[in-house]
């Protein structure tokens, strides 16, 4: 049996409230020999299960979409399989992380932890069948680019965290050959470094054994020379749309969430046609956007109202607006917590964002101690730095 650390992580209800032991409930860490770590919360009601399994991926130029196209290599196997079983599959693929997620009976856990071990092994990587699959995914990815509030989100992202994953904007796929999915499958998809997170009513004998001795690649060899990117659409918007963004490093994210909620509800009596503020977080990446467009004929200044609602929400905030702020965040999550998928979801994001199993927890705790005088200082020291600026449209 792989070792087991029981960390006792209660959510802490709203002030007022009495109790321990909250939508999170105890949650066991478990690093089985030879596999991914577990994240594991029993939850006996519904008898349904949630296996969220998370890949930490980099993609540079000359290697972007090589997660997705993994994903869609065992998108077939995958899916028929759960149908097989009664249960249903998610993929996701973030900048940072490829996720797989299996919701399904309880009485199937053993065969969902089957089917995704099978999704994350060697690829089958026919010349054929990938490039069938790389012309989908190609096609898919440059259809998200001409939404050009996707092309404002990416290129902010490119400008905030210029790394070797987001260095220009806005980032396009690459032709990727077999070669470039082979390398990028053992560079990354070795079961030590993955993180599955178990909800449900699955037993934790039955959950250890799942998840040890799985293989791992191969070891890569030497990379192969970057891909050619795919040329980036040319984005049709009707709307005239900005976005502005802040490095936020030093700030606590859970104070950041906060402000973002509180300037979004500013932004909603603006004028702009749509607006809102967000908190990017990635790991040992932070940054504060806001995003908004404009309609055509419209007389106001997307990026000057933009600015002047942070600044305004800087010099003017009220503990009243951060009270309102902090409970509707805190109950939102608390309502996607509601369900095993849910909940999973929920502690897998926060995991992948900070490295830390108990991250979700830790958030939330952190997120009932915000006060009017953090959010000041945050959003003060956000107008003081000098911003990346985007816009995008007519």
């Amino acid at each position: 049996m792989g070792w087991i650390a029981v960390l006792w992580a209660a959510l802490l209800l709203p002030p007022g409230s009495t109790g321990v032991g909250g939508v999170l409930g105890p949650i066991e860490v478990i690093e089985p020999r030879g596999g991914p770590r577990v994240i594991y919360r029993s939850m006996s009601a519904p008898s349904l299960v949630a296996v969220r399994l998370s890949v930490p991926v980099v993609e540079w130029p000359g290697m972007r979409g090589a997660a997705r196209l993994l994903q869609s290599l065992a998108r077939g196997e995958l899916e028929s399989g759960a149908a097989a079983i009664g249960a249903r599959v998610e993929l996701e693929s973030t900048p940072t992380h490829a996720v797989y997620t299996v919701v399904g009976p309880a009485k199937s856990f053993e065969a969902m932890a089957r089917l995704l071990q099978r999704a994350v092994s060697a690829p089958a990587l026919s010349e054929r069948g990938l490039a069938a699959i790389q012309a989908r995914s190609e096609q898919a990815a440059l259809a998200a680019l001409e939404l050009p509030d996707t092309r404002v989100h990416l290129a902010l992202r490119a400008s905030l965290f210029a790394t070797t994953d987001a260095s220009d904007a806005p980032p396009t796929p690459d032709r990727l050959d077999a070669e470039h999915v082979e390398w990028f499958w053992r560079r990354y998809f070795v079961p030590e470094r993955m993180t599955a997170v178990v909800v449900g009513a699955a037993p934790i004998a039955e959950v250890i054994s799942a998840f040890e001795g799985w293989d791992a690649p191969p070891p890569p060899t030497l990379a192969p020379e970057p891909a050619e990117p795919v040329d980036p659409p040319r984005t049709e918007a009707v709307a005239r749309w900005v976005g502005i963004a802040w490095p936020a490093y030093g700030h606590d994210p859970a104070t950041l969430a906060v402000a973002s909620a509180l300037v979004t509800g500013r932004l909603a009596g603006t004028g702009l046609a749509r607006a809102w503020a967000q908190l990017l977080w990635e790991p040992d990446r932070l940054g504060f956007v806001v995003v908004g467009s404009a309609l055509p004929g419209s007389q106001g200044n997307p990026a000057r109202i933009l600015r002047e609602a942070v600044e305004k929400a800087a010099d003017e905030v009220t503990g009243d607006e951060v009270s309102a702020a902090r409970r509707a965040l805190y109950h939102t999550l608390l309502y996607q917590a509601r369900t095993p998928q849910g909940l999973a979801s929920l502690i897998g994001r926060f995991s992948d964002c900070t490295g830390d199993p108990l991250g979700a927890v830790r958030f939330l705790d952190a997120l009932l101690a915000v006060d009017e005088a953090r959010v000041e200082t945050a959003l003060r020291d956000l107008v003081r730095a000098s911003p990346s600026i985007v816009e995008v449209g007519p």
